[in-house]
């Protein structure tokens, strides 16, 4: 069920009824995860159908299984229909399954649907958990209002919810995708203090907002305190790095960093892309064309990125 094998729990459910056992309850579930896993809704409604013709009825944990794998299939109205069933039903909702649905709207950027869910969930007299201040938050990071995804986060701990490090790492990128990347800055410092454990997607969110704003002092000084906490970084983080070079216009020191990638990694096609076209822009096609021939040289084959930068510029000085 796990690896969303529908054969394999299918095959399993098979073997059962041929040996004149009768599924219970769970067994269903499980074949409702698998199907949940493979990203069937038509296998889980069917399933659902099928543990009711045998005389059962559906647990929390089938209602969640049916609103989770609508709301991955970007199906939110299905999976509040699953969950207006489940208030229906004798079952009360939990606070997971409210969550379930929060996490679709906030995907939406749909900030007032999160905030109806919240209500509902303290209507029944029931707490909202990290998760649910964190769908809060993401969906005021999706529609732009950073302030907002900040002010969630200030209510969440208002009510006694401790933020996770995820919960941090959301508010980084609203801040940074409102341009602001010094909020974000405040906002890892305040994890630290928390004794949380900043992940890589912390300091990338941030690595970008410093690109963003072609800061590349404060992008450098970043990958440094990175490198001295021995911080394990990807191409991505790295390509970021380079991006706040070439966007601040210092390929040279693009370039430093693409000659110094931390150990154990190794620049791939759009690192050197990153570079080139930082040079062909600033007219140093010489440098440009030497980085070319370094790229064939560690067996990465140029495309048509790495051939357009150098190109345009010569188109620039009519060079044809």
């Amino acid at each position: 069920a796990e690896r969303g094998d529908v054969d394999g729990a299918e095959g399993y459910l098979t073997s059962l009824l041929q040996r004149r056992l009768v599924p219970t309850l769970p067994v269903f579930n499980t074949l409702m995860k698998s199907y949940a896993k493979a990203s069937s809704v038509v296998g889980v409604e069917a399933t659902m159908k099928r543990l009711q013709a045998q005389g059962l009825q559906p647990d929390i944990a089938s209602y969640v299984i049916m609103m989770d794998v609508h709301s991955e299939a970007g199906d939110t109205r299905g999976a509040v229909d699953v969950l207006r069933k489940l208030s229906h039903s004798r079952i009360e909702p939990s606070v997971t399954s409210y969550n379930v649905v929060m996490k679709a709207y906030a995907a939406q950027g749909d900030v007032r649907r999160v905030q109806t869910m919240l209500s509902e969930v303290r209507s029944m007299y029931q707490h909202p958990d990290v998760i649910s201040y964190s769908c809060l938050i993401k969906a005021h990071a999706q529609s732009g209002d950073s302030a907002g995804a900040e002010r969630a986060l200030e209510e969440m701990k208002q009510s006694d919810v401790a933020p996770d490090i995820a919960s941090y790492a959301t508010v980084m990128q609203a801040c940074v995708k409102a341009s602001n990347p010094g909020r974000a800055k405040h906002w890892l410092d305040v994890a630290r203090s928390e004794n949380l454990k900043p992940q890589l997607l912390c300091y990338s969110t941030l690595l970008n907002g410093y690109a963003q704003c072609r800061n590349v002092v404060a992008a450098e000084e970043l990958w440094e305190t990175m490198n001295s906490m021995s911080m394990p970084r990807d191409v991505i983080s790295f390509n970021t790095l380079l991006n706040a070079c070439a966007r601040g216009q210092q390929p040279d020191k693009a370039q430093h960093w693409l000659r110094n990638p931390p150990l154990g990694m190794a620049p791939n096609g759009r690192s050197f892309n990153i570079v080139i076209n930082a040079y062909s822009r600033a007219g140093n096609n010489a440098a440009a064309h030497q980085l070319l021939e370094d790229m064939r040289l560690t067996s990465i084959k140029p495309d048509v990125v790495s051939f357009s930068g150098i190109a345009a510029e010569h188109e620039r000085r009519g060079d044809w």
